[in-house]
């Protein structure tokens, strides 16, 4: 079964990008009323590696796809001006007695949107999917949480310098 992601994001400039994103004006028919202030994420992957005897390791940005909502014109903003964000990702999944449960989140500090792109599908040839948008955040720190089984795991470029 499918996971279900929501992401909050702040903006150093904008304030709480992602206020309002789960609501019937944004969202229409498909917002969730219990996230109101958060992006509901359909897709989220990401890549890091690190070469044998290697000292550097190297993040790939978290590649985020999303409905066209009330953030998209403000992340555009976001990511035309470097803006520095803080996300928040919380994953979701059923338990035993059938209900959501956060169980898993993803932290990021001193984001920036490093990519983005917008979709249209094919209206006769992919009429189910929907308009979307695929973001990009490149970031300073990183934290891993599974909130389930109490772990948690960081990584910081205090140093300066984004992931790449």
């Amino acid at each position: 079964m499918a996971h279900i992601a929501y992401m909050t994001i702040n903006g150093e400039k904008q304030g709480l990008i992602s206020s309002g994103c789960n609501t019937k004006d944004s969202m229409g028919n498909k917002y969730q009323e219990s996230h109101a202030d958060e992006i509901t994420i359909l897709s989220c992957d990401h890549h890091m590696a690190k070469a044998p005897h290697q000292h550097g390791k190297s993040h790939a940005p978290i590649r985020m796809i999303k409905n066209i909502d009330k953030s998209s014109p403000l992340l555009s903003t976001a990511f035309a001006r470097q803006e520095h964000l803080d996300c928040v990702i919380h994953f979701y999944r059923t338990n035993e007695q059938g209900y959501n449960e956060k169980f898993y989140s993803i932290e990021l500090k001193k984001a920036i949107i490093s990519g983005m792109s917008f979709a249209l599908p094919h209206t006769v040839h992919a009429h189910q999917e929907e308009m979307h948008e695929v973001i990009e955040f490149s970031y300073q720190e990183i934290t891993w949480q599974h909130s389930i089984s109490g772990t948690m795991g960081f990584d910081n470029w205090d140093q300066g310098g984004w992931s790449a």
